[in-house]
């Protein structure tokens, strides 16, 4: 057996798939299916900047800057009940 295909995705000759080769996969499967970048999530959720920078890896903070998205509102807390039933 050869070496191992660098690519996360690849076909049976270790060559990477394309966007399009994936998705017209799932098309013809018929699965509605979307590619969300999660590395703007991943930066929001750092607890500062530098933070974010580092784990993007990007060498100036204007870049991260980019990813950051501004959240609106106050974080919830979840409310603490006793479950009928359960004891404490």
């Amino acid at each position: 057996m050869g070496k191992a295909p660098l690519f996360l995705i690849h076909d049976r000759r270790g060559r990477p798939f394309t966007l399009a080769a994936l998705r017209k996969r799932f098309d013809n499967l018929g699965f509605a299916w979307q590619i969300r970048d999660l590395r703007a999530k991943a930066a929001s959720d750092s607890d500062s900047s530098l933070a974010a920078q580092t784990l993007l890896g990007h060498a100036a903070a204007t870049t991260t800057d980019g990813y950051i998205r501004q959240r609106i509102g106050a974080l919830a807390t979840p409310v603490k009940r006793r479950i009928a039933g359960k004891p404490s």
